[in-house]
């Protein structure tokens, strides 16, 4: 064996090693004269690395676990390689070693095609979903989109509402105010009302308070889905007092008041408790959400779809391209829809306890409701016609951008009527200052008629500004209207404003103070009709705050009372009326 050492390193290594084991560079190929070669007249002279037939059958393996595969000579007479198995194992581990090498030549191929191809699979994704998976790309758009509105209403000023609704439904509402100077011998005197609900758990309280020149006078009612109950500090000494609803009727019966009463006024107290318990024990039906979603899905699915890559279309003002996907559907698919869901909610258990209720208290809705569901259909029938599209815009951002719904309908005075409903959320509706909703109607004898909705939400340094304005034509003429909220953020600083083709309608300033589970709008003054009527140093006082706390409400129960304790308990009201500031103040 002949002493060879690398061309790079210096080190000694095997006599035909491709690579050096140290250093990992490759070494140039032996001399032709000692390399035997393959021709067609010579089975001896085969390559020198390929193993012979009796090594073929286990291939060798190295200790990094390694398998190399071999072949088998192609006659019996080939000659035996000049490396053993141990030699061809030390060559296997060299080779590892050298590809695993920081230097090696390889490794500048491997890593820059390693970032290439994912690159190109991260940037080229959404056109893959696009195009084998276009649903799932859409609604992925919408979700991304419905965030970023989410977080746009969170941070203007209109998230008081938001904030409002969710606390009437789980929270405390307060709302107070002072009498002004005007107010004769009440000026300066505050009146509140507070509001805890929780409508998961059926728990509501309501109370009252006047506080005149020191004087309070208070009343607290309490409501659940079992009993009712009332209590006042100034009229029943702190006591509650109040009944069950439950099977309230039948109790009342059974009470000598019920007998004392004429029986007209007596039906009308069972009619009303009754009521009440039936409002207060609906329960909706949970599959009612799920199945309308079912079959807006079964819909979308059921009708004609198609979507279209890198079009042109107009957004917020500018052409850009976009992806385009499109529900195609005539009047019988729509009519089907609407008839699913109308069937849906007719049958649904709330749908019939509302209409219980209404029918238990004289109410016209459930006629007009019912007379809706029989004759409704049949008239959009007459009236729906031709060909409708649900076009929905994407970016590449995979973000819900446009929708568009555009379809035709028939009305007897009009005749055939194009209208064209979208909602234009800008080229990238995170940045996006102005979201643009519009309705426009087409028909063949004149002009078309246009309602477009502007809201723009801009911040400059403290400074939240929201912006809608309503502007609406019918080709005759035009009207604008402009509402404008503006708070500084720092300082509470607020002032509404409403504007009719520049004419202030209203005006309202005062301080809003926002936090992530709750408000307070503090209002000073409010100016109405250009000036004509004006009202300042208000003081009125708009609270709400996610949360209500209920304490358990001990109760006399008046059922259970005779008509001696009654009588005593109606003079006890009574005396402590007409002996109160509050009596005074009412009737002198």
């Amino acid at each position: 064996m002949n002493l060879v050492y690398c061309r790079s390193c210096g080190k000694q290594i095997n006599d035909g090693a491709a690579f050096c084991g140290y250093c990992g560079q490759a070494q140039e190929k032996p001399e032709a004269s000692s390399v035997a070669t393959m021709t067609d007249n010579s089975n001896e002279n085969q390559a020198i690395s390929q193993p012979s037939s009796e090594y073929a059958e286990n291939p060798v393996t190295t200790s990094s676990n390694a398998s190399i595969e071999t072949q088998p000579a192609p006659e019996a007479e080939a000659a035996k390689p000049e490396s053993g198995p141990a030699e061809l194992a030390e060559k296997a581990k060299i080779s590892i070693k050298a590809l695993l090498t920081k230097g090696s030549k390889l490794w500048k191929i491997i890593l820059p095609a390693a970032a290439v191809i994912i690159v190109a699979f991260i940037l080229g994704f959404n056109t893959l979903k696009l195009t084998f998976m276009p649903e799932l790309y859409l609604a992925g758009s919408i979700e991304n989109t419905g965030k970023i509105i989410e977080k746009r209403v969170t941070e203007s000023n209109y998230s008081v509402f938001g904030t409002l609704f969710d606390a009437m439904k789980d929270g405390t509402v307060l709302v107070g105010f002072e009498l002004p100077e005007d107010a004769g011998d009440a000026a300066g005197s505050t009146i509140s009302l507070s509001m805890n609900t929780n409508v998961k758990n059926k728990d509501f309280s309501l109370a009252g308070k006047w506080d005149l020149d020191g004087d309070i006078y208070d009343i607290s009612l309490y409501l659940d889905e079992k009993r009712v109950a009332v209590a006042s500090d100034a009229f029943l000494k702190g006591t509650a007092y109040g009944v069950e609803l439950e099977d309230f009727g039948r109790k009342f019966k059974k009470t000598e008041l019920y007998d004392e009463l004429p029986s007209y006024a007596a039906d009308q107290i069972i009619d009303l408790f009754e009521n009440l318990y039936d409002i207060m024990n609906i329960e909706p039906d949970k599959k009612d959400s799920n199945s309308a979603s079912g079959i807006i899905r079964e819909f979308m699915r059921s009708v004609e779809f198609e979507s279209n890559r890198n079009i042109s279309e107009k957004v917020n003002g500018k052409k850009i391209k976009c992806n385009e996907m499109v529900y195609k559907f005539d009047q019988d698919d729509l009519i089907t829809l609407i008839s699913d869901l109308s069937e849906l909610y007719l049958e649904s258990s709330i749908m019939n306890d509302i209409m219980n209720i209404a029918d238990y208290t004289d109410s016209d809705l459930s006629y007009y409701y019912r007379e809706f569901a029989d004759s409704g259909l049949e008239e959009l029938e007459d009236y729906l016609t031709g060909d409708f599209e649900l076009r929905f815009y994407t970016n590449g951002k995979e973000q819900l951008i446009k929708i568009v719904f555009d379809g035709t309908v028939e009305f007897e005075w009009e005749g055939e009527v194009r209208i064209v409903c979208t909602m234009d959320f800008g080229a990238d509706p995170a940045k996006s200052s102005e979201y643009i909703f519009s309705i426009t109607a087409e028909t063949e004898y004149g002009d078309p008629s246009e309602i477009e909705v502007v809201w723009d939400l801009s911040k400059d340094g403290n400074e939240l500004s929201d912006i809608i304005e309503v502007m609406a034509n019918d080709g005759y003429w035009e009207e604008t209207i402009s509402i404008q909220a503006v708070r500084d953020r720092k300082s509470g600083e607020f002032e509404f404003l409403m504007e009719a083709d520049g004419y202030q309608a209203l005006e309202i300033k005062g301080s809003l103070k926002t936090g992530s589970n709750s408000f307070e709008l503090l209002i000073d003054s409010i100016e109405a009709d250009d000036g004509y009527f004006y009202v300042d140093d208000i003081n009125l006082t708009i609270s709400a705050k996610k949360g209500a706390k209920f304490s358990n409400v001990k109760y006399v129960d008046l059922l259970s009372m005779d008509m001696d304790d009654l009588e005593d308990l109606a003079e006890s009201i009574e005396d402590a009326f007409y002996d109160s500031d509050l009596y005074e103040f009412l009737y002198y």
